[in-house]
């Protein structure tokens, strides 16, 4: 393959995310159900994991403006109770399961694109990156 004519990683990584939420929205639209807003994915696969809505908000504060997110979760069904401490319905159950299933989905078939091997070097370079951005992240220690 020739990259000369291939967007930089940024661009590619921004792009690649995109896949995953259109994915999910797909699979949450054909069970017919309201769809999702930016981030609502991650707010409802988090709390069906039982990941603290604390803990859940605070890692994603730089990335989703969470109380939006959370009022448009619970006008559609999705979450009830206060934005400051919402609760699954079982619609939220559902939506967390659909979008489980279509990052599943398209995790297998990313793995058969790349390979084992592939994929394992795909991973590591996602964790070594991630790694970066978190000591970047760290205050500063004199």
């Amino acid at each position: 393959m020739n990259f000369d004519d291939v967007p930089g990683v940024p661009i590619l990584l921004y792009e690649a995310r995109g896949a995953f939420a259109v994915q999910i929205r797909n699979y949450v639209s054909n069970a017919g159900l309201a769809p999702l807003p930016v981030n609502g994915a991650l707010v409802l696969g988090g709390l069906h994991e039982g990941i603290p809505f604390e803990q859940l908000v605070r890692r994603r504060k730089r990335s989703i403006d969470a109380f939006q997110t959370i009022e448009r979760l619970i006008v559609d069904g999705y979450l009830e109770g206060d934005v400051d401490a919402p609760v699954l319905t079982e619609r939220g159950h559902e939506a967390a399961h659909l979008s489980h299933e279509a990052v599943t989905d398209l995790t297998q078939a990313l793995e058969n694109q790349l390979g084992e091997k592939g994929m394992e070097s795909f991973i590591e370079g996602l964790l070594f990156l991630i790694s970066k951005k978190d000591f970047a992240e760290e205050p500063q220690r004199s």
